[in-house]
């Protein structure tokens, strides 16, 4: 998937998402290009394309050409980081990232950790707002029976930061999923 976009879009830009540098610059690894302060190999940011096979917009729809376009770049919706030979890594989806207090978190990295867990056979991580309007993390998880909220709290505690362990903890007997195998995001 990765070699099919470098293929088709001349340039490659991407934004970190770290706010902590006032100053931006365009860093040059080969067919990419990078607006950042000082840069680190493996930054998380969103990734920008532009190219000749690119649309110029949508038709008769100013308003959401404007939203996906910035300075000639479209917005592709995804998060990647360059590799230290400038190789573009997709890493999640800007909208599948959760924003937990001015965090970033990716929900596939939490998901990953509880299918570690012996007694979880799938799981689900998403964001979803708490009473005060914050996005915490909840954890929809299909486990054996005898599986507690209490033992994935301590088993993610051991392995994640305090920030990504999941504050909300629901067990179903399935994940739902629609055709295409995505989750139906109405859990």
């Amino acid at each position: 998937v990765i070699a099919a976009v470098i293929s088709v879009f001349s340039f490659v830009s991407f934004y970190p998402t770290s706010t902590t540098t006032a100053t931006h610059h365009l860093v040059t690894r080969g067919n990419f290009y990078l607006r950042t302060g000082e840069y680190d190999n493996g930054e998380i940011g969103e990734v920008f394309v532009r190219g000749p096979l690119l649309m110029k917009g949508y038709l008769d729809e100013p308003e959401l050409s404007s939203e996906v376009f910035s300075s000639g770049y479209f917005k592709t919706g995804d998060f990647g980081m360059l590799d230290s030979g400038g190789n573009l890594h997709i890493v999640g989806r800007k909208k599948a990232i959760i924003n937990s207090d001015g965090i970033k978190i990716d929900p596939a990295e939490i998901r990953n950790t509880l299918l570690l867990y012996p007694k979880v056979k799938d799981a689900y991580v998403t964001g979803v707002k708490n009473r005060r309007g914050m996005e915490v993390i909840k954890a929809i998880i299909v486990a054996h029976p005898d599986c507690t909220a209490k033992e994935i709290m301590t088993f993610c505690r051991d392995r994640l930061s305090d920030f990504k362990i999941p504050r909300l903890i629901e067990f179903k007997d399935t994940i739902p999923v629609d055709v295409m195998g995505k989750v139906i995001l109405s859990l």
